[in-house]
């Protein structure tokens, strides 16, 4: 890191060695001088351990050091090995690093914002802010974040050193009319040769990755389907204010801006949004469907245990569910009375609701009403409305009971 301690600017991390040591023993590092008029500079020194395949500095698993990435605690974690290591008088600075040592916590400061002239600096291409645009890609290392550091047709040689940039590369077809009724597709090439995950990480970040420094606001990242073309075409940088008839996926946000964790996703259509399964897609056989009146669903929905329903201001309900008693048997309830009668309801709570009973068969002139008595007992009370002895119905009752 090249700190101009005059202006309070610094550089991106810039990659100028690699040394092997086996973890102990000492390596000397040395690199050429960087000259900003006569301000006062100063360098601190960080050191990372490389992964398999990442020897060349930008491939395989490589990282490049970054703000948050370098917390040190090992002799192989990203960290600081010297700061504030003065320039002094000659065209090159060192420093001995003793690799056997544990590296420090660094946070670099007014990262990637000093972008002084460069007499020299090791790299296959160094930039001091400038983009390059080339037919194929190539390791770039970049002195200042400047955002696309590179244009290439053809990426191959996962190109940033720093993260002081990165590469766009997109190929793109160029039709000059209508006539090719279906334009190539943009395929994006993931994983090793013979599939999986890419090298050194099991979920890595996704093949396309819309970069951002630091903060976001309401907008759209993807116009799936444009409900004004021409107004598109016809505005300087093609990017008019999205519509309520766009389809689209953008983010969720206030008119303020957010910090990159607070991100929300958010997705629009002027009709429906609809999900599917096993299906291309037909406005029919959806499986879950959300429009501007209602939200409908074309398989049961199930609530996992452990979390609720909440319908308005109602209470929250965490589960419904039909139980089914035990044989009751046979009593009387005299005319003009009523009696509680248990039964066994497995699994029923003292928390349940009991909402509705079906009996066995016809009560008569009997009602029935029941509540949860304690766990795995229901209490039936059966009422006689006439004025002659009625039979309670023997064997199970069912019910729904909610809680």
């Amino acid at each position: 890191m090249v700190r101009d301690v005059t202006d309070g600017t610094a550089t991106a991390p810039l990659p100028i060695s690699i040394g092997k040591s086996g973890g102990s023993g000492h390596l000397r590092i040395t690199w050429p001088r960087i000259s900003n008029g006569t301000h006062i500079i100063m360098y601190d020194l960080l050191r990372k351990a490389l992964t398999s395949g990442s020897i060349r500095g930008a491939a395989g698993s490589y990282v490049a050091p970054y703000d948050g990435g370098c917390n040190g605690g090992t002799k192989t974690a990203c960290g600081s090995v010297a700061v504030n290591i003065p320039q002094g008088t000659g065209f090159q600075i060192s420093h001995d690093d003793d690799t056997a040592a544990s590296t420090s916590s660094y946070h670099p400061s007014a990262l990637g914002t000093l972008a002084p002239n460069l007499e020299f600096w090791p790299g296959q291409i160094v930039t001091a802010g400038t983009p390059i645009q080339a037919d194929t890609e190539h390791v770039v290392t970049a002195l200042a974040s400047t955002g696309v550091t590179q244009f290439s047709l053809y990426c191959g040689q996962y190109g940033m050193s720093t993260a002081g940039g990165f590469t766009s590369c997109l190929n793109a077809s160029i039709v000059p009319n209508n006539a090719v009724p279906n334009l190539p597709a943009l395929l994006l090439v993931d994983g090793n040769n013979s599939g999986g995950t890419p090298v050194g990480y099991q979920y890595p970040k996704g093949r396309i990755n819309i970069w951002r420094k630091s903060t976001l606001w309401p907008q759209h990242f993807i116009t799936l389907v444009d409900a004004t073309p021409q107004l598109t075409q016809s505005t300087t940088g093609y990017r008019p204010p999205a519509s309520g008839k766009d389809t689209w996926i953008g983010t969720d946000v206030s008119t303020s801006t957010v910090n990159l964790s607070q991100a929300q996703l958010a997705f629009g259509s002027p009709i429906a949004i609809s999900n599917y399964i096993g299906n291309v897609g037909d406005d029919k056989n959806w499986k879950e469907r959300l429009t501007d009146t209602q939200k409908s669903f074309a398989v049961p929905v199930l609530i996992e245990k452990g979390s609720t329903l909440t319908v308005g201001s109602g209470t929250a309900l965490s589960q419904m569910k039909v139980f089914k008693t035990s044989g009751v048997t046979g009593s009387v309830v005299p005319g003009q009375a009523c009696v509680d009668v248990k039964a066994t309801a497995p699994g029923l709570t003292d928390a349940d609701q009991v909402t509705g009973v079906k009996p066995p068969r016809p009560l008569g002139n009997l009602s029935v009403s029941a509540y949860a008595g304690a766990s795995d007992t229901l209490i039936l009370h059966f009422c006689n409305t006439s004025t002659s002895p009625a039979s309670v119905p023997t064997g199970a009752y069912s019910f729904l009971a909610v809680h």
